[in-house]
């Protein structure tokens, strides 16, 4: 064996010892009476304070626009007061021995500050006013989800009934968008600046469908049966299609598979379809002349893809040998776009998560249906475990 050789297997052979002195470590770290309390309390610890590290642009909140109504649904959660963090991290150590037993952890006095992700400036999301739907209409149905109000304090310290949805013309005048919709975020939970173009040029196309209106209904019903159906594979062979069809409206959303032979487990009725541009794909998308098509605009260059498509049927950055198209029944009446502030709602109301930097598409259909509707079902979120 040449002496080169001889190094490359010593060598090989050094950080095999490593590796295998490394998860032995490990394995008594994790099996030793000490450890296993500490990484419990911590990842609890995040868990549970998660919700109060939202961020975005440091600006003061100003008035909205008179013809803009606006609420606020504000958690007491400014990590820049002293006292308050106190309170939290005293309540943290008081709940210690109830969820872990006698034990003794010391909590590093920045504990809350080192769980914030050094992403943005802060700003609570929550503490920017939520604006109003001026047309809203309050559901009279006595099974509505939304009386959990009156016996769920969870459900009542998030839930804004008539928050606004959908965009407008509305939302497009001078004031309201300089003092809210681009004082505080940019997409997607607000607008930058210079979005003013972009967003005048797609809101200012669509004809914005009365969302039942659209289905044929002359006024909302007293009450709104509805299903939400994800593209999980837990629905292959449930049998659930016609289930799911016998609801007043279904939501599907991204890459919905309705064709046959999964009808039977997924149904064919489409009511709302719910997406985001990186979701179409020629061979995935669904052609519905029947579906209000609502789109989530997460990003700048999302006003201009679904502009461009009404506007010459083209798409965005795809050349002359793109295979890639949208929905051909997809025009002025039967699309709605998203409001920022309702993506905000979903996201600092209800997510309760410091990791992501905005909701899923799944966590905007669901919750958009809890918005509109007073019993909601919800089918094929989650994966097939084989």
């Amino acid at each position: 064996m040449s002496r080169k050789q001889l190094c490359c297997s010593l060598q090989a052979l050094f950080l095999q010892i490593l590796g295998l002195a490394y998860l032995m470590f490990l394995s008594q770290m994790t099996r030793s009476d000490w450890f296993r309390p500490v990484l419990k309390t911590s990842t609890s610890i995040e868990r549970d304070m998660s919700w109060l590290f939202l961020y975005a642009r440091p600006n003061e909140p100003t008035e909205i626009s008179p013809k803009h109504k606006s609420t606020v649904v504000s958690f007491s959660n400014n990590p820049n007061d002293l006292d308050q963090e106190k309170q939290v991290i005293n309540i943290v150590s008081e709940t210690e021995e109830n969820k872990y037993g006698n034990i003794s952890v010391k909590l590093p006095k920045n504990i809350l500050r080192n769980l914030i992700p050094p992403r943005f400036e802060r700003i609570y999301l929550q503490d920017v006013p939520y604006t109003k739907d001026e047309h809203h209409v309050q559901s009279v149905c006595p099974d509505s989800l939304r009386r959990k109000v009156s016996s769920s304090a969870w459900f009542k310290n998030r839930f804004v009934e008539d928050i606004k949805i959908f965009m407008d013309q509305e939302d497009l005048e001078e004031s309201y968008w300089k003092s809210h919709l681009s004082a505080y975020f940019t997409l997607p939970f607000g607008y930058k600046t210079s979005d003013k173009k972009a967003a005048e040029r797609l809101i200012g196309m669509l004809d914005n469908p009365d969302v039942f209106g659209f289905h044929g209904a002359r006024e909302r019903k007293p009450c709104v049966r509805c299903a939400v159906v994800g593209t999980g594979g837990v629905l292959l062979g449930s049998m659930k299609g016609e289930e799911i069809d016998a609801h007043d409206y279904v939501f599907r959303l991204n890459h919905a598979i309705m064709q046959e032979p999964f009808t039977r487990d997924v149904g064919k009725k489409l009511s709302f379809y719910i997406s985001f541009p990186e979701s179409h794909h020629k061979h995935q998308m669904i052609s519905s002349s029947h579906a209000l098509h609502i789109f989530i605009p997460f990003k700048t260059t999302d006003l201009d893809f679904f502009t461009r498509w009404l506007h010459n049927r083209t798409i965005l950055g795809c050349g002359p040998t793109c295979k890639r198209t949208l929905n051909t029944n997809l025009n002025r009446t039967t699309m709605k776009v998203t409001h920022p502030d309702f993506i905000r709602y979903v996201f600092a109301n209800y997510m309760n998560t410091s990791l992501s930097l905005r909701p899923t598409t799944g966590a905007m259909t669901a919750f958009m249906a809890i918005q509109l509707c007073d019993v909601v079902n919800m089918y094929g979120f989650g994966y097939d475990p084989r």
